[in-house]
């Protein structure tokens, strides 16, 4: 089962990127082919949560503030096939509208 994931890429995105406060945003997180055997672990805001079957990490959240620009911190650790655990953080922009 050599070389069965070779290629790393990290995903994380919102459903949304302009929103009006109160609105619910969705972050999905996971990383490159989706793969359990990566045991990956995500962390959305500061919250650690572990990836789901798919091996995706699904959050949810309420986007409450003033107009302006935000950004949702997301950091991705995983365990690549040779053992070394990598982590690759993102930052997901969106905006409240007036």
């Amino acid at each position: 089962m050599d070389n069965y994931f070779t290629v790393f890429h990290a995903i994380a995105t919102l459903d949304s990127k302009y929103v009006k406060t109160g609105q619910t945003i969705e972050v999905n997180a996971g990383i490159g082919e989706f793969n359990r055997l990566t045991r990956q672990s995500i962390e959305v805001e500061g919250v650690v949560r572990n990836a789901n079957d798919e091996g995706l990490v699904v959050h949810s959240f309420r986007a409450i503030g003033k107009p302006g620009n935000y950004c949702v911190p997301v950091k991705i650790m995983y365990t690549r096939p040779d053992g070394i655990i990598d982590t690759i953080s993102k930052k997901l922009e969106y905006i409240i509208a007036e």
